[in-house]
C-alpha cells in the first residue's frame, strides 16, 4: 500500500497511518464504533449496518490486517473486538471531535442525564450509553465481561459478578447493606451511592 522508504518518520509512523487507512471508510469507522463496548459476531454486525454479510466480511479482514480488530472464536461463532484500549479510545475520539456541537454541554449535577456513581467517578447516561469524563472529554464506558449480563459496568448488578471494572462498591452508611447503585437510604452519607451524585 505504501512506498518503503529510508526516512525516519515514514517508518516510525507506517503502523500509525496504516491503522487511519484502515478506519478511512464509512462502513470501517461503523463496524468498529459498533466494537467499543463489546465483541460482536458478523451477523450481529450485518444486522446493526443493515449491510450484507459479504461486505461487513471484506472491511473486517481490512481491520484485521492494520490490527484494528481481532477474531476469536466462541464455539461455532467468530467474536470480533477491537485489539485494545488505545483503538476503542481513537474510534470515540474521533467520534466525540465530530460530533461535539450535538452535544455541547458539560454533564454534572442537574444536566439532564442520569448520574451514576461508578466506582471512583460519575457516569451520565445518554444517547443508550453511558459516559465518563476523562481528559476533558468523555469515554464510553465498559460493558460487563462477567459473561452473566450484558449491562454497562456502570450500571451491573448481577449478584456474583467477576467483572474488574463493574460498580460493585457498597453502600457505607451503616444504615444498610445495598449496592451502591441499588442503595435508597433517605439520608445516607454514603460518597459513592447513586443518589449522591
Amino acid at each position: 500500500m505504501f512506498m518503503k522508504s529510508s526516512h525516519p518518520w515514514e517508518i516510525k509512523y507506517e503502523a500509525s497511518v496504516a491503522i487511519f487507512a484502515a478506519l478511512a471508510h464509512p462502513i470501517r469507522i461503523s463496524i468498529a464504533h459498533c466494537l467499543v463496548n463489546k465483541p460482536r459476531t458478523v451477523r450481529e454486525l450485518t444486522e446493526q449496518l443493515q449491510v450484507s454479510q459479504p461486505l461487513v466480511s471484506h472491511h473486517l479482514r481490512i481491520l484485521r490486517d492494520a490490527h484494528v480488530v481481532e477474531k476469536t472464536q466462541q464455539g461455532r461463532s467468530s467474536l470480533y473486538n477491537l485489539t485494545d484500549h488505545h483503538i476503542s479510545h481513537i474510534v470515540t475520539d474521533v467520534h466525540e471531535h465530530t460530533h461535539s456541537e450535538e452535544h455541547a454541554h458539560t454533564h454534572g449535577p442537574d444536566c439532564g442525564h442520569k448520574a451514576v456513581i461508578h466506582l471512583d467517578h460519575v457516569d451520565y447516561l445518554h444517547d443508550g450509553h453511558a459516559h465518563r469524563e476523562h481528559e476533558g472529554h468523555y469515554d464510553e464506558c465498559n460493558t460487563c465481561s462477567c459473561g452473566d449480563c450484558n449491562e454497562l459496568c456502570a450500571t451491573c448488578d448481577c449478584a456474583n459478578c467477576t467483572c474488574e471494572t463493574c460498580n460493585h462498591a457498597q453502600c457505607q452508611c451503616g444504615d444498610c447493606s445495598d449496592a451502591c447503585a441499588n442503595c435508597v437510604c433517605q439520608n445516607c452519607a454514603c460518597p459513592t451511592c447513586e443518589h449522591a451524585a
